[in-house]
């Protein structure tokens, strides 16, 4: 008689049940395979995320099309670097393509009032953000010019904050939350869905649970190479493409 025909279908079968008994016999093996699937399954699975955050997912502003993220070429170095204060204000000053540019900067804090006191991610940011962003707060405000300076101490916070650490309180403006041993007056509260910054594998890349002014004092202004750890964005005129962007900063 003909020995039976075989598929696709009994070879895989054949073959797993023979990677089983040899898997059986090796237990020290099988814990190799299983961590080694298990790294690779984790991996994947965050450079998805990345990914869909970063490339695949439409940012989550008005016409994201304009806005540019910017950084600073440092003599001495072969990638750029994020902006120091005195580099950004000049920035700030000369530049002639972007309706505005915005600052921003991470600040780890502690959130206390709560029942129990939590580390977040703040981010202090420039009085403009939010509008350069084009995203408006679901309660109360954005940030004035006048609150951007030392000793003026408010804040915005993220929805998931709000929801998860206030109970969802509507009447949250106004009032006050403690961060590092210090009362700030909730001025906002951003929409469900707003994150920033967006995750990513980037420095400061970190969404943030609330946003207080950045604040910069004269001895940061007067502090040149300093500080080195300020993220820029920029929305461009109507209009303007990237490149006249660039022409714009004297990069091209």
């Amino acid at each position: 008689t003909a020995a039976p025909r075989q598929t696709g279908v009994t070879t895989f079968l054949y073959d797993l049940r023979h990677a089983a008994r040899a898997l059986r016999h090796h237990p020290g093996f099988l814990a190799v395979v299983v961590l080694t699937l298990g790294f690779g399954i984790g991996i994947n699975t965050a450079t998805f995320s990345i990914v869909n955050a970063v490339l695949i997912r439409p940012l989550p502003f008005d016409q994201p099309e304009r806005l540019v993220a910017l950084t600073e070429r440092v003599s001495g170095f072969a990638q750029n670097a994020p902006f120091t204060p005195p580099d950004f204000i000049d920035l700030q000053r000369e530049q002639q393509s972007f309706e505005g540019i915005a600052v921003y900067a991470p600040r780890p804090a502690e959130l206390a009032g709560t029942a129990t006191p939590t580390r977040i991610d703040v981010s202090k940011v420039s009085s403009n953000l939010f509008d350069v962003l084009g995203i408006r707060p679901m309660l109360g405000r954005a940030f004035t010019e006048e609150e951007d300076r030392p000793g003026v101490d408010v804040a915005v916070l993220s929805y998931d904050l709000w929801e998860t650490w206030l109970g969802a309180d509507r009447s949250i403006v106004g009032r006050t939350i403690t961060l590092d041993r210090r009362p700030y007056t909730v001025v906002g509260v951003m929409p469900p869905g707003f994150s920033f910054p967006l995750r990513g594998p980037g420095f400061n890349a970190r969404p943030a649970a609330a946003w207080v002014p950045m604040a910069f004092t004269a001895q940061q202004l007067q502090a040149r190479g300093n500080e080195r750890i300020h993220g820029v964005g920029g929305r461009l005129e109507t209009g303007t493409w990237v490149e006249g962007g660039r022409a714009g900063l004297g990069i091209l």
